[in-house]
């Protein structure tokens, strides 16, 4: 008891960030208590230590501190100034190692061979490396993989085939990776009857007929290498392998000029496309073609001859956007609706009724706009045009509306109205906080608190239903493979083999929420997290424990976000909300790192900032790319919301929204935000925030 109090009483006395210094016996003490649950705490007080009576506590617990945070460059610079702290287990050492990419110390310190394997090839010592890619382990296909990655380097290109022709199993995420090691090979060597036996394991008729058309070309058989060629350009435009056929065959008839400018506009080489395609005949697939690249190029004058001279769905929406963009909007609306009476199912069809919707809206047509959003009789139009009825004052038809559904957003909306009304509300209020405790209208809105209950997990797990985590013998393998993986630093392998687990119960997603935390898959970890929430919201049960909170939103990268004097809470929302906390992640528009920046924007940010070498994969990097890319918006807008909108949609479309929506209350702008992911985006970050804030202040 006298314990307790003693911790009660450092915690209350030690300052926050940023106050008063106090002696460092009880900075150490207090650092010792709590750097678990508020490690950012714990690291402010010990960067106050300056005493050597505390060098190697404070350094222990800084250690600690760094690998719990993923700041993994920190502990390992701490480890090089103080190697006589280093009492981590292996896995700590190996991953510590691994993440900082330091070969050469992991060579001399790990024991376990494929890791030492993994050391040689990024080395380059492929020789070496041989000797410790064993297959038979539980990760064959992976050494066998990389066995033959080893040979093709050392230019072995037979022993390739030998390895890979050997392989008996046939995993299937390494696929594209046995295909690529292949497919490379195979353009190395000049035995037609190996490349011809190989060729099929390439599984792709494209790469096959690829292969046959380099070995012709090779062996000097033109003819055949053409007539493989013109298959290739035929039937796969899409492929490289047509690309490449191009450069040895000419295009004589109008319907080889038609198909040689489908390849070429299929890989971006516009200038060639328009040369085949002009000689081609102007049939409706090819006049969408040259108005389609005309269109990327902004010359609208000459996309808009192409579009008006093709049929399809698609040349007749483009042809609105362009008028959009010459603000000719009744042009605009009249193509849409002419694309309506043509094709009325098409999904063009429907983005251009959106398109109208909103014209109508830009052009105050606000009545117009609300009927087009309610023909198209979709969940998200249903509700935009009821904030444009709430926003014009006809409440009653807005209310109508909002009476469809009973999500976070209409429910919300409804209790403004009726609170216009003058009509009661209690209910609906209670009805939204009991249902969507965690949403952004209840936490963010309504003020409400974050609904966490102080019940034990397990206790809390079992009140789910079953309790016991017992994985089939074959879940257990794929398991055991992922933790392998997890153990080689090999996430996105590991992570596929846990696609091949389905758990039964709680108790089964909370083992592994808890397992991807502990090995730094934080991604995993929280969808698993979610997974475990949403069962428990099916069976009634809102409020969570601490651990699942926890688990739910982890605190991670906060001494580095703390030392960019980021908004703490903030910006881990905006890395929840980006990536979940992975710093590998790579959006399909190729945003890239924690803060998903994209490269052309990361490189005005580095010019910015005066830094020529950088990486956006590297979570210090991505952080302070990301703050201060969203500090600029900061400084234009002055508002957070409009800062995130501008952070997900660029600012150039934010200026424009303003425009259209000056006097818009801020909650009414960011419902009217026309983008639905900006517009989810800007209010889960919110939410996150909020969540985040109540855990950072509950520390």
């Amino acid at each position: 008891m006298h314990r307790l109090l003693l911790v009660i009483f450092f915690v209350i006395s030690c300052p926050r960030y940023g106050l008063k210094k106090l002696p460092e016996k009880i900075c150490i003490d207090t650092a010792r208590q709590v750097y678990k649950q508020d490690p950012l705490y714990a690291y402010t007080l010990l960067k106050n230590i300056n005493s050597p009576t505390y060098n190697q506590e404070k350094a222990k617990l800084l250690l600690k501190i760094y690998l719990n945070q993923r700041e993994y460059e920190r502990a390992a610079a701490l480890l090089d100034s103080m190697p006589e702290i280093n009492d981590l287990n292996p896995f700590q050492k190996n991953m510590l190692l691994l993440k900082t990419q330091r070969w050469q110390k992991l060579l001399t310190t790990t024991q376990d061979s494929l890791i030492k394997a993994i050391a040689y090839y990024r080395l380059n010592d492929y020789d070496r490396a041989l000797n410790f890619f064993n297959p038979g382990s539980e990760l064959n296909d992976y050494c066998i993989l990389y066995q033959a990655r080893c040979y093709y380097e050392l230019k072995n290109f037979d022993k390739v085939l030998e390895v890979l022709f050997l392989k008996d199993t046939d995993t299937d995420y390494l696929q594209n990776d046995y295909r690529s090691i292949i497919l490379e090979t195979l353009l190395e060597i000049d035995d037609l009857n190996i490349i011809k036996n190989m060729a099929g394991r390439l599984k792709k008729k494209s790469l096959e007929e690829y292969v046959l058309l380099r070995t012709y070309e090779k062996k000097g058989w033109r003819r055949k290498a053409k007539k493989i060629g013109r298959s290739l350009i035929k039937r796969y435009p899409k492929s490289p392998g047509a690309y490449y056929a191009l450069s040895l065959l000419k295009a004589h008839t109008r319907d080889d000029y038609k198909s040689f400018g489908k390849v070429c506009y299929y890989h971006n080489d516009y200038e060639r496309a328009v040369k085949y395609l002009k000689k081609a005949k102007k049939d409706s697939e090819v006049n969408y073609y040259l108005g389609k690249i005309y269109y990327c190029k902004k010359n609208y004058n000459k996309a808009l001859k192409y579009f008006t001279r093709s049929k399809r769905p698609s040349a007749y929406y483009y042809r609105g956007r362009i008028y959009e963009d010459m603000a000719l909007y009744q042009k605009a609306i009249d193509i849409y609706d002419s694309l309506k009476l043509l094709y009325p199912q098409n999904t063009f069809t429907i983005r251009g009724q959106k398109r109208k919707a909103f014209l109508l809206e830009d052009i105050g047509d606000t009545l117009q706009a609300v009927a087009t959003f309610l023909d198209l009789n979709e969940k998200n139009t249903k509700f935009r045009a009821a904030m444009q009825l709430y926003r014009i004052g006809s409440l009653q038809k807005a209310l109508e509306i909002l009476e469809e559904y009973d999500t976070p957003d209409f429910l919300y909306w409804r209790i403004r109205i009726k609170e216009r009304l003058g009509e009661p509300t209690d209910s609906l209020k209670e009805y939204l906080h009991s249902e969507y405790p965690f949403s952004y209208y209840t936490l963010l809105k309504e003020k409400h608190s974050i609904p966490v209950d102080t019940i034990p997990i397990e206790i809390w797990i079992a009140s789910l239903g079953d309790t016991t985590v017992s994985f089939s013998r074959s879940d257990s393998l794929h398991l055991k493979r992922a933790l392998r993986y997890f153990e080689l630093n090999e996430l996105q392998y590991g992570e596929k083999e846990l696609d091949k687990i389905e758990p039964k119960n709680g108790a089964e997603l909370l083992y592994l929420s808890r397992l991807c935390a502990e090995y730094g898959v934080d991604r995993r970890s929280i969808i698993y997290a979610l997974r475990l929430k949403r069962m428990a919201d099916k069976q009634g049960k809102k409020r969570i424990p601490v651990e699942l909170l926890n688990l739910l939103y982890p605190v991670r990268y906060a001494i580095t976000i703390y030392e960019e004097k980021s908004e703490i809470s903030l910006c881990l929302a905006m890395i929840w909300q980006e990536s979940l906390f992975d710093p590998d992640a790579v959006s399909p528009a190729q945003a890239q790192g924690l803060m998903q920046i994209i490269p052309q924007t990361a490189t005005l940010i580095s010019q910015d900032l005066g830094i020529d070498d950088y990486t956006l994969f590297n979570p210090c990097v991505s952080i302070k790319f990301g703050w201060h890319y969203f500090s600029k918006l900061m400084e234009e807008f002055n508002s957070i919301p409009l800062s995130l909108a501008g952070y997900n949609a660029g600012p150039i479309r934010v200026r424009r929204w303003l425009a259209e929506n000056n006097n818009s209350e801020t909650d009414q702008f960011i419902e009217l935000i026309p983008y639905n992911e900006t517009r989810n985006y800007v209010k889960s970050v919110l939410k996150r925030e909020v969540i985040y804030r109540a855990i950072l202040n509950r520390d």
